[in-house]
């Protein structure tokens, strides 16, 4: 194994972004507990599975509403602190 560590992220002004792995799929739920998890980690990208079909979920950092996309062609999508807040959703 090589010598590489990661770190923990508080805040990604250093240029990094930040993750957030989940098992159910988030931007697509308005409950208490993933309201939660945007005011604790302020996501930048969010991987998550739980269906059987791959989705990805867009939503601008300031509005609950979100686009939902499924991946049938090349998307580019920037991931920052500066762009709206993208989650991927891997079939399981």
């Amino acid at each position: 194994m090589g010598s590489y560590q990661p770190e923990l992220v508080k805040n990604a002004s250093d240029g990094g972004i930040k993750l957030l792995l989940a098992h159910m799929p988030i931007l697509r739920s308005n409950s208490l507990t993933n309201n939660k998890l945007f005011a604790n980690y302020s996501p930048d990208l969010i991987l998550s599975g739980h269906d059987h079909t791959a989705e990805i979920y867009i939503r601008s950092r300031n509005i609950s509403n979100f686009d939902r996309y499924v991946p049938e062609k090349k998307l580019r999508l920037p991931i920052s602190p500066d762009h709206p807040i993208v989650e991927l959703q891997s079939p399981t």
